[in-house]
């Protein structure tokens, strides 16, 4: 009669089984669960509190109400050089005409860009970003949008848009200096009503809409890699609603009516 000898039997399908397991794909609390989207809707936030949901570098960032929708607030009413930037505007507008707002940006003592960023993504390489936002004032600045590419030592990019010129800029943003990439005018973003701001990013191709209109398309210098958040600009008062970070989708709509790039 044959025996077995079970201690050995067992431990040769110990053996196999482990073999098995290094060709099945990753699972459990070690594997890297694929990119999903993710929509911030405010819902869980406090009316009248900061955002917890972003953590704010400069501004004056608050959650507010609009009818029964929570919606993240920037006040830049309250920045202390509110009053110094108004006047400023002013005399730029006398001087300088329409170009008025590009002077203002090159003064120093103008300088500043309330910037929240997402603590949920902790870093975004490509994919679509979006947000709606709703102008409510601003004596020298009505502008606001998307940052994208935020780096740990605050350089980052953003694309804004301007109420009070009806345009689209893209900025960089490197080592507390904001400069403009790319312009485009005659961009039509009314105050006090709802509009959506969507960025596509696929490798280092940008393109920008503005309530489903191809407005801005082009390559960036650097792979637009970082953190993600909203950008407004100095005494700009607007609120944000909506904001959403889709890594699955790196392609524009299809079907959508373009304007006359530049």
């Amino acid at each position: 009669m044959m025996r077995f000898n079970w201690s050995k039997r067992m431990a040769a399908r110990s053996i196999l089984a482990m073999s098995l397991l290094t060709l099945l794909p990753a699972s459990g609390a070690g594997a890297q669960p694929a990119p999903a989207p993710v929509i911030e809707d405010f819902h869980e936030e406090t009316i009248g509190a900061d955002p917890t949901s972003f953590s704010l570098q400069a501004g004056f960032w608050s959650i507010s109400a609009d009818g029964d929708q929570p919606v993240l607030l920037e006040d830049g009413s309250r920045w202390e050089g509110s009053e110094l930037a108004s006047g400023l505007a002013a005399q730029a507008q006398a001087t300088y005409g329409s170009r008025w707002a590009e002077f203002i940006d090159d003064l120093d003592i103008a300088s500043y860009w309330p910037l929240a960023v997402f603590n949920k993504v902790e870093r975004f390489d490509g994919g679509t970003l979006s947000v709606r936002f709703k102008m409510l004032g601003g004596q020298a600045d009505q502008d606001a949008g998307i940052a994208f590419a935020i780096q740990p030592n605050g350089d980052f990019l953003a694309v804004k848009n301007d109420t009070q010129e009806n345009g689209i800029v893209l900025y960089q943003a490197v080592q507390g200096q904001v400069n403009t990439l790319q312009r485009i005018e005659d961009v039509p973003t009314s105050m006090g009503d709802w509009h959506e701001q969507m960025l596509v990013i696929s490798g280092m191709h940008l393109t920008v809409l503005l309530d489903g209109k191809v407005w801005l398309t082009t390559d960036l210098d650097v792979l637009p890699s970082g953190g993600v958040g909203l950008f407004a600009k100095r005494d700009t008062v607007v609120t944000f609603a909506d904001f959403s970070v889709d890594p699955t989708r790196t392609n524009a709509p299809a079907g959508l009516e373009q304007s006359s790039l530049e």
